[in-house]
């Protein structure tokens, strides 16, 4: 990913898709976005939804401008998926690397 110049700042968007299951799942927790800017107030997306079994998936998208500093950064999740009524719940921890040059 190009890093942002202060002639030309780079904005980038990350969609995040939540798959439904054979029951409603409900997703808590968050998404650390490390390639923003530290003055963004999007760096972190904050996710509480629920997708009902038999509906389309759910989605969060967050735009923010992309740091100056060249380097290695993650996406990280840290999320709970918890079936409704309780019963299956999984833990997601995920990093997803970015490079920024």
């Amino acid at each position: 990913m190009p890093v942002s110049r202060p002639d030309e700042q780079v904005f980038s968007d990350v969609h995040v898709y939540y798959h439904g299951a054979e029951t409603d799942i409900k997703y808590v927790g968050a998404i650390r976005i490390g390639f923003f800017r530290r003055s963004s107030d999007t760096e972190q997306i904050q996710t509480n939804l629920t997708v009902k079994k038999g509906e389309p998936i759910g989605n969060q998208s967050v735009v923010g401008i992309v740091t100056d500093v060249p380097g290695s950064y993650m996406i990280a999740f840290n999320l709970s998926a918890a079936s409704v009524p309780p019963g299956n719940n999984r833990e997601i921890r995920q990093q997803l690397p970015i490079v920024v040059k």
